[in-house]
């Protein structure tokens, strides 16, 4: 915590001390929506935005329903209204039921042997940064608890870092926010003030140079006081947004491809080099070879399936491990089922559930590696989610002045720098593993 950070209060004050202040404020008929993150925040997203990336439609739900299973704590807000909390909003006596099944679920989980203690998750709260969202999840992710108690090397311990470490630096930023806010009120904040405030943390804790945020600094001041309109400029600008946008996933997915090689060997020769599954396959993608990151995995499966010893991998065989419905149909027209439904994923179409992309690996790659299959799996998803994020990211500069290729240029060569990520973090976390094995 910074030498000026916020006055300590209990988490169950501070959820008592917003009921109370909601509860003075409610107007009747004005609905309450509850907050699910700053979408806002680049430096670190909202956890609600990153699951909806890998396929959570309502991540807030699906906790609560987590919550109720595994907890038996039950929530007595009907299934068919729960949607409202976090959309068209709820009432007063939903938002009571919520304030209290939340106080119980804070009692139950938030202990002294959580990753994250009541104090960090106070401090998080009280600032309103995503690291609270970040907290809670983490808390309750088998895999990080496991790594954060685990002696030996882990393969979620690098990305369970980076989380730690970027929640806590976010929180330092909102520290600052707030107190030159109540220093001189939000009003009087210019768009410098804020940006000067976010510089030391996106110039000393993200991967983002100097010459990048600069640039994207005087872009903004320069739009602040007339529109930029002319097409180099926009795209620029647009480059060094997604520039910003993309840090987190790929420091995230750096530290998560990082930390399941290294947890199958240490020889630098070998992880010192961008070759990892993920990173080839989103190279593929970059490179033009592949049409989306999901097809450049799949490219780089049959790859490395073709050169394994008595191998021989193409796509009509890959496709032979998508599960079908076989039922009155013949083994010709599985098999075209099959292949065409290979395609239409390679073209980021009729893409699969959860449930179906597990079968398919566990097809793949067979009953005796489940290990493999889960990293496959993973990796799958994390491709899957970038590719969504891809177009979240240039959906809104879709217009007439540019066309598809106009973007997805940009966005290639900014997803290419991935192999940077991957780089540097096995420089950082190498040495780690091969100090804790001396």
């Amino acid at each position: 915590m910074s030498k000026d950070a916020l006055p300590q209060q209990s988490l169950i004050a501070l959820l008592d001390d917003s009921f109370k202040q909601l509860e003075s404020e409610y107007q009747a008929g004005q609905p309450v929506v509850f907050f699910t993150g700053y979408t806002s925040n680049l430096f670190l997203p909202p956890p609600d935005a990153v699951l909806k990336l890998f396929g959570i439609s309502s991540p807030t739900l699906f906790g609560i329903e987590v919550a109720e299973q595994d907890l038996n704590l039950p929530l007595d807000i009907m299934s068919s209204s729960r949607h409202k909390l976090t959309t068209s909003g709820v009432g007063l006596p939903s938002v009571k039921k919520m304030y209290h099944w939340t106080r119980e679920l804070f009692s139950r989980v938030v202990t002294d042997s959580s990753i994250f203690n009541e104090h960090a998750i106070a401090q998080s709260a009280l600032v309103s940064s995503n690291a609270l969202g970040w907290y809670s999840l983490l808390n309750n992710s088998e895999d990080m608890k496991r790594a954060n108690t685990a002696v030996d090397f882990d393969a979620f311990k690098p990305l369970l870092s980076f989380l730690t470490q970027r929640c806590k630096h976010d929180i330092e930023c909102f520290e600052r926010i707030k107190q030159q806010v109540d220093e001189q009120g939000f009003e009087a904040m210019t768009l410098a003030d804020k940006l000067q405030l976010k510089s030391p943390f996106w110039l000393k804790y993200s991967e983002v140079e100097h010459s990048t945020w600069q640039t994207f600094s005087s872009l903004l001041l320069q739009h602040e006081q007339q529109s930029i309109t002319d097409k180099e400029s926009e795209l620029l600008a647009f480059r060094y947004l997604a520039r910003l946008q993309l840090d987190f996933y790929l420091e995230a997915t750096a530290h998560y491809e990082v930390g399941n090689i290294l947890s199958t060997t240490t020889d630098a020769n070998l992880v010192l080099k961008p070759d990892g599954l993920l990173t080839k396959g989103i190279l593929f993608y970059t490179q033009g070879a592949a049409k989306n990151c999901f097809d450049g995995l799949l490219h780089e499966m049959v790859r490395v399936y073709s050169i394994k010893p008595g191998s021989k991998c193409q796509w009509r065989q890959l496709a032979t491990h998508i599960v079908i419905d076989e039922s009155g149909e013949c083994a010709e027209t599985i098999n075209d089922k099959q292949y065409k439904q290979l395609k239409d994923w390679r073209n980021n179409k009729n893409m699969p559930s959860a449930k179906k992309l597990q079968r398919f690996f566990a097809s793949l790659v067979g009953a005796d590696d489940i290990d493999c299959m889960v990293v496959f799996l993973s990796y799958a998803h994390i491709a899957i989610a970038l590719d969504k994020l891809l177009t979240e990211i240039k959906n809104p500069f879709v217009n007439v002045k540019y066309s598809d290729d106009d973007l997805d240029l940009v966005l290639k060569a900014e997803l290419s720098r991935y192999a940077e990520y991957y780089l540097r973090c096995m420089e950082r976390e190498l040495p780690k593993v091969t100090a804790d094995e001396t």
